[in-house]
């Protein structure tokens, strides 16, 4: 393999990687090296989002508006915000997972609180205490929990993903499968969707699967790699939210913008984002 300044990032034998693997780890991290502000020729205003993204999973959905969905996705298919296709099931490790707790106005067009960690609202204080506790009482509340990943997959892309609602299922046992093991990507696992239908018709939910095979030393070094960067920046951004929260910076219907992964952000405002170098 040549030498690379961006796979030298990455501690460990990265010899076992194929060449594909090899090639998408290099665009990955090149990406993310903090030198990289987007695509040659893009200039956009400062109150923008920062053009290099995490691109989001999501599922086309009957009702489903998306204008990154892409016209030949059927009912059903997985897509990415950045107009791809990709064929289920994806083949993925865990990198992070983070569950978090959102309250949409009434209107349904901004965050009146969230939690980026389940346990204090940037608006009503604690969850414990709140009357909109999620779940609470074994009754739906106004508030929404949710569990949010970002997966490597096996192609050496970036994704995140938002398991919510009846989706929420397939997060937790992605966590139940990751607790069984010795680390998150220990084995590989699988992406897709399934056919669900209620009064109002057909909609499509989150399938996770776990895989006998494990991925290779290789593989498994940039996956830690990542993970690691990933929480270290997680772990500053939790206590800058309650830094904030202490000097009483929240105002009704702001959500607390989470920091950047360099010029690198995941999905919209109510999205974590991360502030490190990978």
């Amino acid at each position: 393999m040549p030498e690379n300044t961006a796979l030298v990032a990455v501690e460990g034998d990265l010899s076992l990687l194929s060449e594909d693997q090899n090639e998408g780890l290099t665009a990955l991290l090149a990406r993310f090296s903090g030198e990289a502000t987007g695509p040659i020729g893009l200039e956009a205003p400062d109150d923008m989002s920062p053009a290099l993204t995490i691109p989001t999973l999501k599922i086309r959905q009957r009702m489903t508006t998306d204008p990154s969905c892409p016209e030949e996705a059927r009912d059903g298919d997985l897509y990415t915000t950045t107009g791809d296709l990709p064929e289920a099931p994806v083949k993925f490790v865990p990198i992070a997972i983070w569950g978090e707790h959102t309250k949409w106005s009434p209107d349904g067009g901004n965050i009146e609180c969230r939690s980026p960690d389940g346990k204090t609202g940037s608006m009503y204080g604690p969850c414990r205490d709140c009357p909109d506790l999620p779940w609470r009482d074994n009754k739906r509340q106004d508030c929404d929990k949710n569990l949010n990943a970002v997966i490597l997959t096996e192609g050496m892309t970036l994704y995140k993903v938002r398991f919510s609602s009846t989706s929420y299922k397939a997060g937790s046992n992605l966590v139940k499968f990751t607790k069984a093991m010795p680390s998150m990507w220990g084995k590989f696992f699988g992406l897709a969707s399934d056919k669900r239908v209620n009064a109002k018709g057909e909609f499509h939910i989150f399938e996770t699967k776990i895989f006998t095979e494990a991925p290779n030393a290789s593989f498994q070094a940039v996956a830690r790699h990542l993970c690691l960067e990933f929480m270290a920046a997680r772990k500053e951004y939790i206590a800058d939210f309650y830094a904030r929260l202490e000097e009483g910076s929240s105002t009704e219907g702001e959500a607390i913008a989470e920091p950047q992964v360099t010029t690198v952000t995941v999905d919209a405002a109510a999205e974590p984002t991360y502030d490190v170098e990978l």
